[in-house]
Protein backbone atom coordinates (compact mmCIF):
# COMPACT_ATOMS: atom_id res chain seq x y z
CA UNK A 1 0.00 0.00 0.00
CA UNK A 2 1.25 3.54 -0.66
CA UNK A 3 1.88 5.40 2.47
CA UNK A 4 1.12 9.05 0.93
CA UNK A 5 -2.67 9.67 1.43
CA UNK A 6 -4.67 12.61 2.88
CA UNK A 7 -4.34 12.74 6.63
CA UNK A 8 -6.49 14.72 8.84
CA UNK A 9 -6.75 15.90 12.79
CA UNK A 10 -6.98 13.54 15.66
CA UNK A 11 -10.21 14.95 16.55
CA UNK A 12 -14.03 13.58 16.50
CA UNK A 13 -14.90 11.36 13.54
CA UNK A 14 -13.81 8.06 16.04
CA UNK A 15 -17.70 6.54 15.93
CA UNK A 16 -18.67 4.11 13.26
CA UNK A 17 -21.26 2.15 15.02
CA UNK A 18 -23.74 3.74 12.82
CA UNK A 19 -21.86 3.27 9.71
CA UNK A 20 -19.86 5.35 7.57
CA UNK A 21 -19.57 6.89 4.21
CA UNK A 22 -16.61 8.28 2.48
CA UNK A 23 -15.40 9.68 -0.64
CA UNK A 24 -12.48 10.89 -2.42
CA UNK A 25 -11.91 12.44 -6.06
CA UNK A 26 -8.93 11.38 -7.71
CA UNK A 27 -6.84 11.40 -10.64
CA UNK A 28 -4.23 8.45 -10.47
CA UNK A 29 -1.02 8.84 -12.53
CA UNK A 30 1.44 5.92 -12.82
CA UNK A 31 -0.38 3.09 -11.31
CA UNK A 32 1.94 0.07 -11.19
CA UNK A 33 0.70 -3.48 -9.17
CA UNK A 34 0.60 -2.61 -5.78
CA UNK A 35 -2.77 -1.36 -3.88
CA UNK A 36 -3.13 2.44 -3.48
CA UNK A 37 -4.73 3.24 -0.04
CA UNK A 38 -6.43 6.85 -1.21
CA UNK A 39 -8.36 7.85 2.32
CA UNK A 40 -7.94 6.18 5.77
CA UNK A 41 -10.52 6.65 9.10
CA UNK A 42 -9.00 5.48 11.91
CA UNK A 43 -6.27 4.45 13.61
CA UNK A 44 -3.21 2.75 11.18
CA UNK A 45 -5.13 -0.47 10.07
CA UNK A 46 -5.78 -2.00 13.38
CA UNK A 47 -9.25 -0.38 13.42
CA UNK A 48 -10.11 1.62 10.14
CA UNK A 49 -12.55 2.12 7.64
CA UNK A 50 -10.43 2.68 4.36
CA UNK A 51 -11.45 3.75 0.58
CA UNK A 52 -8.23 2.53 -1.83
CA UNK A 53 -7.59 1.17 -5.27
CA UNK A 54 -7.06 -2.72 -4.81
CA UNK A 55 -4.58 -4.68 -8.10
CA UNK A 56 -6.36 -7.85 -9.56
CA UNK A 57 -4.78 -9.50 -12.59
CA UNK A 58 -6.95 -7.01 -14.78
CA UNK A 59 -6.38 -3.78 -13.58
CA UNK A 60 -7.22 -1.39 -10.77
CA UNK A 61 -10.57 -1.43 -9.05
CA UNK A 62 -11.86 0.75 -6.30
CA UNK A 63 -12.10 -1.08 -3.29
CA UNK A 64 -13.67 0.20 0.25
CA UNK A 65 -12.19 -2.04 3.61
CA UNK A 66 -13.00 -2.36 7.10
CA UNK A 67 -10.20 -3.17 9.54
CA UNK A 68 -11.65 -5.03 13.36
CA UNK A 69 -8.44 -5.31 15.45
CA UNK A 70 -5.89 -5.47 12.04
CA UNK A 71 -7.73 -7.95 10.27
CA UNK A 72 -9.22 -6.41 6.99
CA UNK A 73 -12.60 -7.68 5.28
CA UNK A 74 -13.55 -5.69 2.15
CA UNK A 75 -15.11 -5.22 -1.12
CA UNK A 76 -14.05 -4.48 -4.33
CA UNK A 77 -15.75 -2.37 -7.12
CA UNK A 78 -16.42 -3.69 -10.75
CA UNK A 79 -15.42 -0.70 -12.71
CA UNK A 80 -11.76 -0.70 -13.43
CA UNK A 81 -9.75 2.92 -13.07
CA UNK A 82 -7.19 4.13 -15.31
CA UNK A 83 -4.36 5.96 -15.55
CA UNK A 84 -4.82 9.79 -15.87
CA UNK A 85 -8.50 9.55 -15.57
CA UNK A 86 -10.75 12.12 -13.15
CA UNK A 87 -13.14 9.62 -10.49
CA UNK A 88 -15.18 10.16 -8.03
CA UNK A 89 -15.02 7.15 -5.40
CA UNK A 90 -17.15 6.52 -2.86
CA UNK A 91 -17.60 4.23 0.22
CA UNK A 92 -20.53 3.61 1.86
CA UNK A 93 -20.96 1.05 5.55
CA UNK A 94 -24.15 0.83 6.63
CA UNK A 95 -23.71 -0.07 10.05
CA UNK A 96 -25.99 -3.12 9.58
CA UNK A 97 -23.02 -5.64 7.63
CA UNK A 98 -23.52 -4.81 4.61
CA UNK A 99 -21.00 -2.35 1.85
CA UNK A 100 -21.21 -0.35 -1.09
CA UNK A 101 -18.95 0.86 -3.23
CA UNK A 102 -19.70 3.89 -6.08
CA UNK A 103 -18.09 5.15 -9.02
CA UNK A 104 -18.65 7.74 -10.73
CA UNK A 105 -21.95 8.17 -8.58
CA UNK A 106 -23.27 4.80 -9.60
CA UNK A 107 -23.75 1.96 -7.76
CA UNK A 108 -20.56 -0.59 -8.58
CA UNK A 109 -21.00 -3.04 -5.87
CA UNK A 110 -22.48 -3.79 -2.74
CA UNK A 111 -22.07 -7.26 -0.31
CA UNK A 112 -21.73 -8.09 2.89
CA UNK A 113 -19.05 -5.78 5.11
CA UNK A 114 -18.17 -6.22 8.85
CA UNK A 115 -19.30 -3.33 10.59
CA UNK A 116 -16.25 -0.58 11.51
CA UNK A 117 -15.17 -0.52 15.12
CA UNK A 118 -15.12 2.62 16.28
CA UNK A 119 -11.80 4.38 17.52
CA UNK A 120 -11.52 6.42 20.51
CA UNK A 121 -10.85 9.86 20.40
CA UNK A 122 -7.95 9.70 22.46
CA UNK A 123 -6.31 7.01 19.61
CA UNK A 124 -7.79 8.71 16.94
CA UNK A 125 -5.12 9.13 14.11
CA UNK A 126 -7.52 9.38 11.46
CA UNK A 127 -5.56 7.85 8.57
CA UNK A 128 -2.02 8.37 10.22
CA UNK A 129 -0.09 6.12 12.56
CA UNK A 130 -0.76 6.94 16.22
CA UNK A 131 3.31 7.58 16.60
CA UNK A 132 3.60 10.17 13.53
CA UNK A 133 6.36 12.71 14.08
CA UNK A 134 5.53 15.54 13.38
CA UNK A 135 1.74 14.55 13.92
CA UNK A 136 -0.45 15.30 11.47
CA UNK A 137 -2.04 18.56 10.54
CA UNK A 138 -3.07 19.81 13.57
Amino acid sequence: MLTNYLRLVRRPLAFFGNGVSIFVVTKPTNLTTADARLLDLGNDLNNDIALGLSFISSGYYPALHVYNSGTDNNILGSNNVVDNGVYLLEGLQTGNKTGYVYFNSNQSTSAALNNPQSVSRSANAIGAAQTASPPPLE
